[in-house]
């Protein structure tokens, strides 16, 4: 009977242990995943960015179809990088990157729409294949002083640009995460839970999670929906422009040919291009989801401000921009 009482204690010591290690090791994932997700989504926020402030400044003049492919690459292949990571922490560690997300289903409803349609319709430009988006790189090889070329350069960066600008509502939500983890909360809410019932000294880093952050967080939510969606919208519509604007060129006969100068011949031209589809996606998911999405954040502002809280559900951000 001894032995057996020693067998089982030493069974149940060496299970509790497994136990431990198993939760220690899940912890360290959980904060690691997060904050790895979380620099991949500073990166695509840095080139977003980039490309708005390139906008701007460039001058389209001295740009090859070299350097507008390359430049059109960048952003799109951090996306690719840190979506991707966001999938493998979900279905491969069984890690949730962000905050605002109990469900593997919910990053995926908008990352594999974005990682299978949004991006492989730029693969044309990266690649240079002319034959798939032939009015493209028309308008790209055209003269270079030409209104159609750099309204179209110019567009194409700052809708990209805007489109993933969002990409730092996921940081803070993947630093938020971490954070979150490293203090045993599994939900938004547990936050101010967690706050309310232990002592000054038993509280971890709180940067993402405090109050002020929080805060930045949600006003920057309402940009995205309400102030950067307008401007992202005008961008989409002047890539349109700019190949209306050559197809309507005098100098270019070819093209003028190919249309027949009919609406339906030149719409079917413009819209063809899967550049443009592409941007159409942005400006359709916009006008879908965007006004419901930013109702949904000034909600959460008002009842921010209202109740002292930061801690208003976990719905409605840039994650079903995308993810939030």
């Amino acid at each position: 009977m001894c032995k057996e009482r020693i067998s089982q204690s030493t069974k149940i010591e060496s299970q509790t242990q497994e136990e431990k290690i198993y939760m220690i090791s899940f912890r360290w994932k959980s904060v690691l995943c997060p904050i790895l997700a979380g620099f991949f989504h500073l990166h695509v926020f840095y080139e977003a960015i980039h490309f708005i402030y390139a906008s701007f400044t460039l001058d389209t003049d001295l740009l090859s179809t070299d350097d507008v492919a390359n430049l059109l690459f960048k952003v799109d292949h951090a996306a690719f990088v840190a979506y991707s990571f966001d999938l493998i922490c979900c279905y491969a560690l069984g890690v949730i990157p962000f905050s605002r997300c109990n469900s593997a289903k919910d990053v995926a409803g908008h990352h594999l729409p974005i990682l299978c349609l949004v991006l492989p319709l730029c693969i044309p430009i990266w690649a240079q294949l002319e034959s798939l988006d032939p009015l493209f790189f028309a308008v790209i090889h055209s003269n270079s002083k030409s209104k159609a070329r750099s309204g179209l350069i110019i567009a194409c960066l700052r809708a990209t640009g805007l489109g993933f600008v969002s990409s730092l509502n996921e940081v803070f939500m993947c630093f938020q995460r971490a954070e979150m983890s490293w203090a045993g909360n599994f939900k938004f809410s547990d936050i101010r839970h967690r706050q309310n019932h232990r002592s000054t000294s038993q509280i971890p880093i709180q940067i993402f999670t405090s109050r002020f952050m929080i805060g930045v967080e949600l006003y920057f939510k309402f940009c995205i929906f309400c102030v950067f969606s307008l401007f992202g919208f005008k961008a989409c519509c002047n890539i349109d422009l700019s190949y209306l604007t050559y197809i309507l060129d005098p100098e270019i006969s070819s093209a003028s040919e190919v249309a027949n100068r009919s609406i339906w011949n030149i719409a079917r031209l413009i819209y063809a291009s899967p550049n443009t589809m592409r941007a159409g996606i942005f400006r359709f998911f916009m006008l879908a989801m965007y006004p419901s999405m930013g109702m949904r954040t000034a909600k959460k502002i008002r009842e921010f401000h209202r109740n002292g809280t930061s801690m208003i559900g976990c719905g409605g951000g840039g994650g079903n921009r995308k993810v939030a």
